[in-house]
């Protein structure tokens, strides 16, 4: 797999991620898009940092059913036997894990731009 950056090398050529790199930046950009942003495409994106920013446990369901859906429309086969791992740290920050093909893509939101802390739920 390869994913070509918008960006060249010292060469002039452009610069391309291979096979992990570029399975870890699919997974990233897909997490972090704000649907709505693509035109062409715009369900496309889980939008983790802005729409899911301050969830409750109980949307824990929903963002997973989320991501699972935006993997298997958006990203190649060989990702549509994924598994997708939500759990809370111990500051209650979202941990996002992506097991595909055997490999562990982990995206910690604790720290980011993309922080997601879960909120007491309102009853």
């Amino acid at each position: 797999m390869k994913e070509y950056l918008l960006t060249t090398d010292n060469f002039s050529n452009p610069k391309v991620l291979t096979n992990l790199d570029a399975v870890g930046t699919l997974l990233i950009r897909l997490l972090i898009l704000i649907p709505g942003t693509n035109p062409l495409h715009p369900d496309m994106g889980v939008g983790i940092g802005t729409i899911w920013r301050f969830m409750t446990e109980d949307d824990l369901p929903d963002l997973q059913e989320r991501v699972e859906q935006q993997i298997s429309t958006y990203l190649p086969p060989e990702f549509q036997s994924a598994i997708v791992d939500l759990s809370i740290d111990d500051d209650n920050c979202l941990i996002v894990t992506i097991i595909a093909d055997g490999v562990s893509f982990v995206f910690e939101t604790k720290g980011t731009d993309s922080e997601v802390r879960l909120s007491e739920s309102i009853t």
